[in-house]
């Protein structure tokens, strides 16, 4: 029991130390728990790390606020913010992994039962929900051979796994390990992004005025990127004077910087309501500075190289593949199965540096749009929140 303290206690540790040096990010993750939480009673209290993770169930949490279920999302990371916007029913933060923190919590909420997304299953909150005999579940789990979940000798996770009321996996791969593993027995359901991501298209509207910038010219996008992305396609910028380029870096505090190191002046995406015509006619690059709306850029462009590829961890790929876009990124792949299987399927490429780069944007423009076969791809992976839906109202409802 007092191993499965650990990690929280740990946590709020580094959390309280770094908040007193001025960490921004910790500060951020203190103040975002002062907030007021939802009252109870709820029916299913689902936990998202962060906003990738919300992505991937929201269409359901959408359908059951709809049919009139009670339903309270959690967050870790304060980097999910933007889920407020798009999210029906309330949202708050989970507290550092204690009991004296959790218990608070969760006579506050009073979940009937809880979901959690992927990962994120914290050993005191999962001993304290069996406890108070309320199910919990693991959608869209991905633990592949040699896991850290299941290892034989993880004491302080193998609990919280053995509690589960279902484990829902993302891949085949994943199954056989996790049953292997001597756990509770998961069930093959495949990834909730493909469903999110096409719920999320049937649903885009197109920027109004953004033409004013395209005039016609083709559209690359880099989005969610870093450093190391950037540094491969600022090269090339003016090597392509029939492109439009776009960029959206992963953290928009960056694009100050980002601006200054660009070899042709940027139209600043939050200065565009107040831009001229001519301003947005003579600007060769579009540097988004704000937050929220890549999604919303991915539809008016031809390509896209998609950041975090070379160490920060891969951005989501199928955002911009529903678009029918060709996809390219650094070559670190590693956790990320849909991008390995698009790059076997054909729709997109890794590239290492700027020659690469330079390649692969030169076959895009000579080659026929392959939109229909990418958007066939997305298509043909959907369907897993149909499945996770199912074993929430069997079994957690």
């Amino acid at each position: 029991m007092i191993l499965r303290r650990l990690p929280g206690l740990c946590y709020h540790l580094i959390v309280q130390v770094s908040a007193f040096f001025g960490h921004i990010k910790a500060q951020s993750w203190l103040n975002a728990r002062e907030q007021k939480l939802p009252e109870g009673p709820t029916d299913l209290l689902i936990h998202v790390a962060s906003l990738g993770e919300y992505w991937m169930i929201a269409p359901l949490i959408k359908q059951w606020h709809v049919e009139g279920k009670r339903i309270v999302v959690s967050l870790f990371s304060p980097s999910g913010q933007g889920i407020q916007a798009d999210c029906p029913c309330p949202v708050c933060y989970l507290p550092v992994d204690r009991s004296s923190e959790l218990n608070p919590f969760l006579d506050q909420l009073q979940p009937q039962a809880m979901l959690f997304v992927k990962y994120d299953l914290w050993p005191v909150l999962c001993g304290l929900l069996v406890k108070r005999q309320i199910p919990y579940g693991l959608a869209f789990a991905h633990s592949p051979q040699g896991h850290w979940w299941l290892h034989p000798m993880n004491v302080i996770n193998r609990h919280a796994l053995q509690g589960l009321s279902f484990c829902s996996q993302q891949q085949p791969s994943g199954q056989a390990a996790w049953n292997h593993a001597g756990l509770p027995e998961s069930v093959l359901t495949g990834d909730g992004r493909f469903d999110s991501v096409k719920e999320r298209l049937r649903t885009w509207q197109p920027i109004e005025g953004i033409e004013d910038f395209i005039q016609g010219r083709k559209v690359l996008i880099l989005g969610s990127s870093w450093p190391e992305d950037e540094a491969l396609i600022l090269p090339l910028i003016h090597r392509f004077p029939q492109i439009a380029f776009i960029l959206a870096p992963h953290d928009v505090s960056r694009a100050s910087s980002i601006n200054q190191a660009l070899p042709t002046t940027a139209l600043m995406w939050s200065s565009w309501s107040t831009s001229s015509l001519e301003e947005k006619q003579d600007s060769k690059l579009l540097l988004v500075d704000t937050m929220g709306e890549l999604f919303t850029f991915y539809g008016h462009a031809n390509m896209a190289m998609i950041g975090g590829g070379f160490k920060q961890g891969l951005h989501n790929v199928l955002e911009a593949m529903v678009h029918g876009l060709p996809t390219c990124f650094g070559p670190e792949t590693d956790g990320h199965w849909e991008a390995d299987k698009a790059i076997q399927s054909g729709h997109a490429n890794t590239v290492s540096n700027s020659d690469e780069l330079k390649q692969w944007i030169d076959d895009c423009l000579q080659k026929t749009s392959p939109a229909k076969q990418i958007k066939g791809f997305i298509d043909q992976q959907a369907g897993a929140n149909t499945k996770v839906k199912h074993l929430v109202e069997d079994q957690l409802f």
